[in-house]
Order: structure tokens, then C-alpha cells, then sequence
């Protein structure tokens, strides 16, 4: 892609095949190329943040303070 780097982030590790067709679409938004998948409200619309702030900062922060040793 004329020498720039794509990532992708946020997988779990629940799945290989996640990643694979994270890695294919982006690709494909890379090269302006229409697949089904490109064309579907997931991929075209940007999600809404869940949990909202400032109840996901309070998440975070509750979970890391009970997993402590």
C-alpha cells in the first residue's frame, strides 16, 4: 500500500478467524476495493462507545483494583 502501515487493534483472542477478516477488510478500505463485507452497517458505520465514559473508566478501574494481589 505505497509503503504506509495498517493495524488493527481490540481483538480478544477469541478467534483466529476475527483477526483474518479484520486484516481482509481493512485491506480492502486500504485499497478502495467494494466486497461484500466493506458494504455491510458494520464496517461502514463507526460504533457507538460502550460502556460511555465516564462508566467505562470506573470499569476499568473497579476491575484493576479487585485483581490486584
Amino acid at each position: 500500500m505505497g509503503g504506509r502501515i495498517a493495524y488493527a487493534v481490540g481483538y480478544t483472542g477469541l478467534c483466529v478467524a476475527s483477526t483474518r477478516f479484520g486484516a481482509e477488510v481493512m485491506l480492502d478500505l486500504l485499497d478502495g476495493k467494494s466486497s461484500k463485507p466493506t458494504q455491510t452497517d458494520f464496517v461502514k458505520q463507526k460504533p457507538l462507545p460502550f460502556p460511555p465514559e465516564p462508566f467505562r473508566f470506573m470499569g476499568i478501574q473497579t476491575t484493576r483494583w479487585v485483581a490486584q494481589p
